[in-house]
């Protein structure tokens, strides 16, 4: 919030009512280390096989997923996207050295991040394996519920990660 309070026009801060818990990596919190920068993604894993992109609610689970699936070999990286409607051209510019992306949230399959993110891939000329999970069903109840019954929780991203890392 303090990074975009004072910036000019229209801005949209998105939090799920549920918790979620702080991103650890190596034993640290990564967001207590890492300062916001609104036009920049966050690389919590590096990987250079592929890579799984999430924000939100969504990026504890893919944490999970991505640390679960390094373990067995595949040398995944995992993306925060903090900020939906900026492009990081350097990131994006480097999802093209791996063999795919699976882009994962907890927004409308049909008009969320992951609609989009297809498209900008193509438009740069990259060339990857691409997924995109989200919100495909109605559905009533909390996070807790849902996240399963749309087929997002640990077991579902992980087993695009390795139908992905297979595909090529």
């Amino acid at each position: 919030v303090k990074g975009i309070f004072n910036d000019k026009g229209l801005r949209f801060i998105f939090s799920p009512r549920a918790t979620t818990p702080e991103i650890i990596v190596d034993n640290k919190p990564i967001f207590k280390e890492q300062k916001f920068v609104k036009d920049k993604d966050q690389i919590i894993y590096s990987g250079t096989e592929g890579y799984v992109i999430s924000y939100g609610d969504m990026l504890y689970r893919c944490l999970k997923a991505v640390e679960e699936v390094r373990k067995s070999g595949i040398n995944v990286g995992l993306i925060n996207k903090p900020v939906l409607n900026i492009v990081d051209e350097e990131i994006i510019k480097n999802l093209g050295k791996t063999n795919f992306v699976l882009l994962v949230e907890s927004q409308n399959y049909n008009t969320g991040l992951g609609s989009k993110f297809g498209t900008l891939l193509l438009e740069r000329g990259i060339k990857v394996s691409y997924k995109h999970l989200g919100v495909t069903k109605v559905g009533i109840g909390g996070s807790k519920e849902q996240v399963s019954h749309q087929n997002l929780d640990v077991e579902d991203i992980k087993q695009s990660i390795v139908a992905l890392s297979h595909s090529k």
